[in-house]
Parts: C-alpha cells; sequence; structure tokens
C-alpha cells in the first residue's frame, strides 16, 4: 500500500508524475493513463521532503529531513547515488538540476551548493544575502535568478551567480503593489507610489526630510532602474 504523498512532480515532457512518500519511497505514474509505472523503495526512516526533475527526464533528486541527498534513475528503477549534506546546518529547502549531471541545493543556513554528480562532490557555493524561507521557490528558465515567497506575501528575486537580492516585491489584495530594490529604487502601482514613504523600507536614507514629495520621487521612483536590473532574465 501507498504511503502518504508529501511531495510531486512533473517530468520535463509532462507525460510522468513522480510521487515522495513518507516512508522514502517514490512512484512513477503515467499521466495520461493514471497507471503507476513503478515503485521505487527508499529508506524507511528517510520521509522525502523535495523534488527536481532533470532536463533529460531521466534523472529525480530526492532531500529529507535527515539531510540526504539522493539521485535515482527512473530508466532502471534504481538509486545512483546517495550522498549526505553534512554542510548544510540545516534542512535542505530547494534544489534544482541545471543540467543532467549538476545541481543546486539550498539550505537554511543560506549557502547555495553547487554539486558536481558525476563525482558526487561540492563544486563550489555562495552564500544568499539573508534567510530564504522554505515555503516557495522557482529556478527562471535560464538559471541565472530564483524567485522565493513566503508566509508574509513577499516575492524575492535573487541573482543567482551573486547570491545577491535584486529586488522585493509585494502585491496587496486591491490590486495595489509595490517592487523595491536593497538601495530603495522602487517601481508602484498609482496609490503606493503617492505613499511609498509606507512601503520602501528605510527611503529616508536615500533621499533625507527636507526633500519634497516631488523630489522623492524624482530620486527613488526609477522603473526603468529595475527593468534594467532584471533585463538578464529575458536573456
Amino acid at each position: 500500500m501507498i504511503q502518504k504523498c508529501t511531495t510531486a512532480i512533473f517530468s520535463p515532457s509532462g507525460h510522468v508524475l513522480v510521487t515522495a512518500h513518507v516512508d522514502g519511497s517514490l512512484a512513477t505514474w503515467d499521466v495520461q493513463t493514471g497507471q503507476r509505472l513503478q515503485i521505487l523503495e527508499g529508506i524507511p526512516t528517510q520521509e522525502i521532503t523535495s523534488l527536481a526533475f532533470a532536463p533529460n527526464g531521466v534523472y529525480v533528486a530526492t532531500t529529507t529531513g535527515e539531510q540526504h541527498l539522493n539521485i535515482w534513475n527512473l530508466a532502471n528503477g534504481k538509486r545512483l547515488r546517495s550522498l549526505f549534506e553534512s554542510k548544510h546546518l540545516s534542512a535542505i529547502f530547494h534544489l534544482y538540476f541545471t543540467s543532467p549531471t549538476t545541481l543546486f541545493t539550498i539550505g537554511s543556513d543560506r549557502q547555495i551548493r553547487f554539486w558536481n554528480l558525476n563525482q558526487g562532490q561540492i563544486e563550489s557555493s555562495l552564500e544568499i544575502a539573508e534567510e530564504v524561507l522554505k515555503e516557495s521557490s522557482i529556478l527562471s528558465h535560464n538559471g541565472k535568478f530564483l524567485l522565493t515567497g513566503n508566509r508574509e506575501g513577499e516575492l524575492q528575486l535573487w541573482d543567482m551567480q551573486t547570491g545577491k537580492l535584486v529586488y522585493t516585491s509585494i502585491a496587496y489584495p486591491n490590486g495595489e503593489y509595490v517592487t523595491w530594490t536593497p538601495d530603495n529604487y522602487f517601481t508602484s502601482s498609482l496609490y503606493a507610489r503617492n505613499h511609498y514613504v509606507y512601503f520602501v523600507s528605510e527611503a529616508e536614507q536615500v533621499s533625507p526630510d527636507y526633500f519634497t514629495e516631488k523630489e522623492h520621487l524624482d530620486a527613488l521612483f526609477h522603473p526603468e532602474i529595475i527593468a534594467q536590473r532584471v533585463a538578464p532574465l529575458f536573456e
């Protein structure tokens, strides 16, 4: 009997669904027919917490609460490699393949670690400017940016080459929004623009109190700067 599902992911082709379960096992499913294709037996004490598909659609990476990183070969149903991410001080929140043989992991210690799966070793690492919460994340198509979200409703865009924050964005139920950079340049809806000092943190450090409202806006309201900084996302 299949145990409770903890997470799931579609293959790059969209034809196969992989589900992970509390007993450490994986199951693969034919999306068109709903038929279960195979079960990959894991270690019962290692509940799988996250999944990632390699671009070739053959390899799947899994992480567990015990900080194990496992690579599975769906072609033969076997575990290809098992790694222990002992350098992560706590849980691994995110993992993404950048090629069939390379992936990176993000832990609660704010470290991004890039793995060479052929060697089973960490090739390089970088530190994110602040803690990335585990609620949600997605990697850009070109692997240059990581978008994360948290329970406070903030979206944060990170540069994967430097580990630095590009911008933070908040959307409100009434349709208002504001997006700002670490150096407080921002773009926003009309209401947020007119009241931006309530939204943009430490704005007074960029434009002092004796500035008029127009001078504040001239100093900080620059959508073109934000567009310039995210332009590599679309390359």
